[in-house]
């Protein structure tokens, strides 16, 4: 029986979860939803020793409006994050802070890496 209402609770929980969590909208897609584990594996190819990299999310994701190169405009989220990493020389950098554009609940860029970025 207790496993019983346990299942209905979980299924509970998981219909009314507030919006912008795990669920999306057509014009902006999924949100990030467990945002710090895919960032810091986006973050593997780009640092120098990724491993020993700390990384903290500074902001709840939210809504922006990216133009890519090539005058191409698209809805999607981001996430403000803090990163402290090893440099070649073995010395740590202090924190550095970057903007992780998401689509579909996945990370796809740098906000270096794009045009512009607006917060909607």
């Amino acid at each position: 029986m207790r496993k019983l209402f346990g299942a209905l609770a979980i299924t509970m929980m998981a219909f009314t979860a507030p919006t912008g969590v795990i669920a999306g909208d057509d014009q902006f897609g999924l949100s990030p939803a467990a945002c710090e584990e895919a960032v810091v594996h986006y973050l593997d190819d780009r640092l120098y020793d990724s491993r020993s990299a700390r990384v903290h999310l500074s902001s709840d994701p939210y809504k922006v409006q990216v133009a890519m190169r090539g005058a191409t405009e698209v809805s999607a989220w981001a996430v403000d994050i803090l990163v402290k990493s090893r440099l070649p020389t073995g010395s740590w950098s202090s924190y550095q802070n970057y903007t992780v554009i998401f689509q579909n609940g996945a990370p796809v860029a740098l906000e270096s890496d794009v045009q512009s970025v607006t917060a909607i």
